[in-house]
């Protein structure tokens, strides 16, 4: 079975040709339009927009479009979570390495103080991975604001890949 915005059984080259021109309009669309593009008369621009459903197609061709846009953020969330969780790793190791490494009696007040800090700004970041992302934003902004917050100095970010 075609999709709705494809040629359809019994559908002429020309009534195809007219709904794709109309489809291509977007928000500004109308028979009329189509009908001075194609010098065509409206009434049968208009007949065939009835006749084949144009409005319904329109329709499923939109739903279409916003189910693959949220198949492909879906996909950009999958890929941010795992650069993400690649990154939170390697923090949480490159610390667990330095805390065994640190004789524990030597850990002041303050040292406990920064670890639990970093730990919370760890966890807040990771919650906030998990918000809508920002129009313009892209993985490296979420891994710069990511390493900005644990480590609380600017980093050199085209050595992130």
């Amino acid at each position: 079975m075609s999709k709705a915005w494809e040629r359809q059984e019994d559908e002429s080259s020309q009534a195809f040709e007219a709904f794709s021109l109309y489809l291509g309009m977007g928000a500004d669309r109308s028979c009329a339009k189509v009908a001075r593009q194609l010098s065509k008369s409206k009434t049968i621009i208009t007949r065939w927009s009835s006749d084949w459903k144009w409005q319904d197609r329109i329709r499923e061709y939109d739903n279409w479009l916003v189910g693959e846009e949220d198949k492909r953020v879906s996909s950009d969330i999958r890929q941010r979570y795992g650069r993400f969780s690649q990154i939170s790793d390697l923090a949480i190791q490159k610390a667990s390495e330095a805390l065994m490494a640190r004789d524990s009696d030597a850990l002041t007040n303050g040292d406990i103080r920064g670890l639990i800090q970093i730990a919370m700004q760890l966890a807040d970041k990771h919650r906030e991975f998990f918000a809508p992302p920002k129009e313009d934003e892209t993985v490296g902004d979420i891994q710069a604001a990511f390493i900005n917050a644990i480590m609380g100095e600017e980093v050199d970010y085209d050595r992130l890949g």
